[in-house]
């Protein structure tokens, strides 16, 4: 008896030392840049390692969440060829999403994709940085809260296609001025050859950018 009894304290503390040693589960939604009028897919990472999650995500005015995938580290398998963790999504007002995964105490791998978020961005949006807010996010393994937080915000950056391609001399030859998004000009150049050029000191954000009787709007990362 007293030797069941010992072996039944081990498991025990061999299980409270393993939930401790997970406590670090964080839940991010990944920072991302993309042109206005396109779909872009956003990771959603875990470091640390859990048995469930849940979250809720909100995505700016003009933006929409149109979709929520598995990520790589919730696609496990078991002998049956079935999802170990079991993954659900439903709406939320505003335009946002509940999000929930678990699985019977099987736990995820250290760190990984844990969904993808897929977004589609009005053609309208001006270009700029935006904030996709995720509430009330919890990682927990088994009855064990691993981490919680009411509210945390990634940033999505939307551009126009001059601001990832780059702006040629052809489109602006000089002389050119850059606006900030103030309206505030805080650059002039006799000619530029990218984008880079136009934006290089300057700080990240939107600017406007005229020269040769055109209007640009472009983005520094």
């Amino acid at each position: 008896m007293r030797k069941k009894i010992f072996l039944t304290a081990i498991a025990a503390l061999f299980s409270l030392c393993q939930i401790q040693a997970f406590d670090e589960a964080n839940l991010v939604i990944a920072d991302a840049t993309a042109e206005a009028g396109t779909t872009v897919t956003i990771p959603v990472t875990m470091t640390g390692c859990a048995s469930g999650y849940q979250f809720e995500v909100y995505p700016p005015a003009g933006v929409t969440l149109t979709k929520v995938q598995r990520g790589e580290v919730i696609k496990v398998r078991d002998d049956d060829d079935e999802y170990i963790f079991t993954f659900q999504n439903a709406n939320r007002e505003n335009g946002g999403r509940f999000v929930l995964c678990y699985s019977i105490g099987v736990l995820t791998d250290l760190a990984g994709e844990v969904a993808k978020l897929v977004f589609s961005i009005d053609e309208n949006v001006a270009p700029g940085m935006y904030n996709i807010e995720m509430k009330n996010a919890e990682c927990a393994h088994s009855t064990y809260k691993l981490s919680t937080y009411r509210e945390r915000t990634s940033t999505l950056t939307v551009t126009t296609p001059s601001a990832v391609n780059g702006v040629t001399v052809e489109l602006l030859s000089g002389p050119v001025t850059v606006y900030n998004a103030a309206g505030v000009k805080v650059k002039v150049m006799e000619r530029c050859a990218s984008s880079d050029e136009l934006t290089n000191g300057l700080l990240p954000g939107a600017y406007t950018i005229k020269g040769n009787g055109l209007v640009v709007k472009i983005v520094k990362r």
